[in-house]
């Protein structure tokens, strides 16, 4: 893996949207990811995460999003990204147990992450994309 303080740099002034709907879930990786990015925008759920890229106009650098969320779900909040921005990195972080849910997602992202996110493999994947 690349240097951490190298990848550190590089992505810290990413404007990340981190959609999560599992408040126990959303307020530890929030934490975890306060000490990587200075620009964290929270979503509670997928409609609280368009509401947040409209009132942005879309001006994020990478999303990272759970897939199965109550009112409007992550296959929604992608194709809305994608049909304004195919720029913007998209993560998702799911449960292990869904992953045929995430193939769903195919080409429309960029990276996959597992919960409980395993943080090496989440810089590794960060190195991959910005450095």
């Amino acid at each position: 893996m690349q240097d951490l303080s190298e990848i550190l740099k590089q992505v810290q002034d990413l404007k990340l949207l981190y959609i999560e709907d599992n408040e126990d879930v959303r307020n530890s990786t929030v934490g975890l990811f306060g000490n990587i990015f200075h620009s964290i925008t929270v979503a509670v759920d997928g409609e609280d995460a368009i509401e947040k890229l409209e009132a942005s106009d879309y001006h994020y650098d990478l999303v990272i999003t759970d897939i199965n969320m109550p009112k409007v779900d992550g296959y929604e909040v992608i194709e809305k990204i994608r049909k304004k921005d195919r720029n913007i990195k998209i993560y998702i972080l799911s449960a292990y147990n869904q992953i045929d849910n995430i193939q769903k997602a195919g080409t429309q992202v960029d990276s996959y992450l597992y919960k409980p996110l395993n943080i090496k493999i989440l810089f590794e994947i960060l190195a991959k994309h910005y450095l």
